[in-house]
């Protein structure tokens, strides 16, 4: 049987050593790096309008964004395409990043206008999140 953590099952404290224990340090970067705090959840799917998986299943994406439309952060389950609605993002133009939580390391993913619909698909296999913010914005990266 498998322990965990959050519920303090039996042999929980082996799973503080686990790869999702371990995954957590790349999250607190991530989100230590972004407005974290400000972010709303995309509820009605304005942002991301296609490639959301299944809402009760293990595989759906799930957005938010800043209430000033300067960030927005996509977390992908399962590498496969999304679609974007650009004009959402705040500014002319906007910068994407692929975050790898499995090893805390970011990938540029372009910069492109802030209008009309663009599809993302992540550099490979595994789970990602997807960062979108506005091009004036100063490029932060995950430390």
């Amino acid at each position: 049987m498998k322990a965990n953590t959050w519920l303090f099952d039996p042999g929980w404290e082996a799973a503080l050593d686990s790869p999702g224990s371990r995954e957590l340090m790349h999250l607190r970067s991530l989100f230590s790096s972004r407005p974290w705090h400000e972010l709303l959840p995309d509820r009605e799917h304005r942002i991301v309008v296609s490639g959301l998986g299944e809402f009760n299943g293990l595989d759906y994406l799930a957005a938010a964004r800043t209430a000033d439309r300067r960030v927005v952060m996509a977390y992908l389950p399962a590498a496969r395409a999304c679609s974007v609605e650009m004009s959402q993002i705040a500014g002319p133009r906007a910068r994407a990043w692929w975050f790898n939580p499995r090893n805390g390391t970011t990938r540029s993913g372009g910069v492109f206008p802030a209008q009309g619909r663009r599809d993302f698909r992540p550099p490979e296999e595994g789970d990602w999140v997807l960062i979108l913010e506005d091009a004036g914005l100063p490029a932060r990266l995950a430390r």
